[in-house]
């Protein structure tokens, strides 16, 4: 059985990214469809997003559905410990799926991320 992540949806977390931090909130978290965190500023500033295996673009994406939900799972807990960081992620993703983490590839965005606003 699949775990309900909704509770983790409207949380605020700090995503550090390239050097800076900005204060996110997360606006969707589902295994199947991804992760989306938006700029509590600024609501249409992506900061960061996962695409899961149901969602448009997933096929074009590296790495199998396993993968990916291991990959969620290092999301989901850096979530719950209040704090993104963004190189740590992508070495995670190195780590996961063997390969270069510059194969992640896609800028967070209202047409890249599952969940938009």
């Amino acid at each position: 059985m699949e775990r309900d992540y909704s509770e983790l949806e409207g949380m605020e977390v700090d995503v550090n990214a390239y050097e800076k931090i900005y204060r996110g909130r997360i606006v969707g978290c589902d295994p199947d469809i991804g992760i989306t965190v938006v700029s509590v500023e600024d609501p249409k500033h992506y900061l960061c997003c996962l695409i899961g295996p149901s969602a448009p673009g997933f096929e074009n994406r590296v790495g199998t559905s396993e993968q990916n939900k291991l990959f969620f799972n290092k999301i989901v807990e850096m979530i719950r410990n209040g704090c993104i960081n963004v190189n740590e992620s992508r070495d995670v993703y190195k780590e996961i799926l063997h390969v270069d983490a510059n194969a992640m590839g896609i800028k967070p965005s209202v047409e890249t991320c599952a969940f938009s606003q």
